[in-house]
């Protein structure tokens, strides 16, 4: 009983440090402490070690015997492969999707997009439209993994999709790029109504090719800046 009881804490704080960390909370580079967030939530050091074990395994943290452990920031070349590891993954997964999804499924996620799409025709820079998008990408995304009836492919894009919602939280999209995104989300979702594998298969690789080349437009822009 106590080992499910310590299993149970240590998940609960595995999923906060997680949540902080995709939500900028905790910034790449960023501290962490043992002995800090043991007092934070009540508990020994053991859950929290078991936390850290977890999410180092998983590439979010850095635990350095010297200097301590950190949140990691991923590499330009770790960034790439993950956009090339999607594109393998979810342009099959579109195709499969526009042949099995459920048409409860396809009014649902039409009438999330008409829900959530900004009604003016500018795009504001407010974080209200920036969280709108992001909520409504990632339930698109996550129907078609569902949809896409893999259950293989559904499991690793899954596991996937925190990193993917990590990197759009440290490189946020332009008023611009919001007006694109959406655009390429209505294509996505016009393929999968049509029942159209090609076309649907199609519009996520352009989605997710014009995603990773305006992240490393915004990052090469910002480490210039930064230079200065």
């Amino acid at each position: 009983m106590t080992t499910i009881r310590q299993s149970s804490v240590t998940n609960a704080i595995y999923d906060e440090i997680k949540n902080r960390i995709i939500n900028l909370y905790y910034f790449p580079g960023f501290k962490l402490s043992e002995s800090r967030l043991a007092s934070e939530f009540n508990t020994g050091r053991s859950p929290i070690r078991s936390a850290f074990a977890k999410l180092h395994s998983e590439g979010w943290i850095e635990v350095s015997p010297q200097s301590g452990t950190y949140v990691r920031k991923l590499s330009e070349q770790e960034i790439a492969e993950i956009f090339e590891y999607r594109l393998i993954l979810e342009v099959n997964a579109t195709r499969l999707a526009a042949k099995n999804i459920t048409d409860k499924k396809l009014i649902q996620l039409r009438q999330a997009f008409n829900r959530l799409r900004p009604k003016k025709k500018t795009f504001s820079a407010g974080l209200k439209t920036f969280d709108r998008f992001n909520e409504l990408d990632s339930l698109f995304h996550t129907e078609i993994y569902h949809a896409a009836g893999n259950s293989l492919i559904k499991a690793t894009l899954l596991s996937l999709h925190d990193k993917v919602r990590w990197l759009k939280k440290l490189s946020p999209s332009t008023p611009s790029r919001m007006r694109d995104l959406f655009a390429e989300l209505d294509l996505i979702l016009q393929a999968l109504e049509s029942r159209n594998p090609s076309e649907g298969a199609k519009s996520m690789r352009q989605h997710i090719e014009n995603a990773a080349e305006f992240g490393s437009d915004l990052r090469a822009t910002s480490a210039n800046s930064d230079e200065k």
